[in-house]
């Protein structure tokens, strides 16, 4: 069984590099596979767009699972000055547009990706305190959704976006984008932006953190959206592919 999360790295090259890694990255180890197992529809879509059509029956969807240890814990208002989560660095994770849009708004920022030079030098003159941490451990990354008011998520392009499900977990508001792969996660408990229009981003953190009735409803809906990816129920989805693959065998 081969497990693909997504082919967003064909996307980021060209020429006789992208080809490289098409080959010995998706079209030898699709053509070897028993079964294929993808994360989202989304991805199954980019998948197939990639292989021949003779091998799309070998893909099964089988989400992630949401970590068993982050805790329900809504809170009661939004604070004056909301602290608004980014997590990732990469291009496909769209910060510059989300940094902009959040620019003239009341609020403080805590980003969580690798280091960046462009963006520390950009950092330099940002009028918003931003705390950035890096390689931070899986306590420090449950803290930062306790500590946080909101979920910022708006990527160009994901397989999946597990923190839309964490951030849900724990009770945060979750604003994310309209494409890939993200609705198709976040259920009813994200508000859905445009990712490429920071006026768009900004209107949704301004509607999240003046809108009370709004917010509570979006937190309540994650909630009911995350039950679906329990750990005991994506476990049970693997031994079901695990099971048709041996019965082929």
């Amino acid at each position: 069984i081969l497990t693909i999360h997504d082919v967003v790295f064909l996307n980021q090259k060209s020429g006789l590099r992208r080809w490289i890694l098409w080959l010995f990255w998706v079209y030898l180890p699709v053509w070897q596979a028993g079964l294929i197992t993808v994360i989202s529809k989304a991805s199954a879509d980019e998948l197939k767009a990639q292989i021949p059509h003779r091998w799309h029956h070998k893909i099964r969807i089988v989400p992630n699972c949401v970590d068993p240890n982050l805790s329900f814990q809504p809170k009661a208002r939004m604070p004056k000055q909301p602290r608004i989560l980014l997590i990732g660095t990469k291009p496909n994770k769209n910060l510059a547009r989300q940094l902009e849009a959040l620019r003239p708004l009341t609020v403080g920022i805590h980003l969580i990706g690798h280091e960046n030079q462009s963006l520390r030098d950009y950092l330099t003159t940002y009028p918003n305190p931003v705390q950035w941490d890096q390689g931070v451990s899986d306590e420090a990354m449950r803290q930062a959704y306790i500590d946080s008011d909101l979920l910022l998520f708006a990527s160009l392009e994901e397989g999946f976006g597990l923190p839309i499900l964490e951030a849900q977990a724990v009770g945060r508001p979750v604003i994310t984008s309209n494409r890939s792969s993200m609705p198709e996660v976040a259920g009813l408990g994200a508000c859905l932006v445009n990712p490429s229009q920071v006026e768009d981003i900004r209107s949704a953190v301004e509607r999240i953190t003046q809108d009370a009735i709004y917010c509570k409803q979006l937190v309540e809906s994650g909630y009911q959206n995350v039950q679906t990816y329990s750990a005991q129920k994506v476990a049970q989805s693997y031994v079901n592919v695990y099971q048709e693959l041996l019965a082929k065998t």
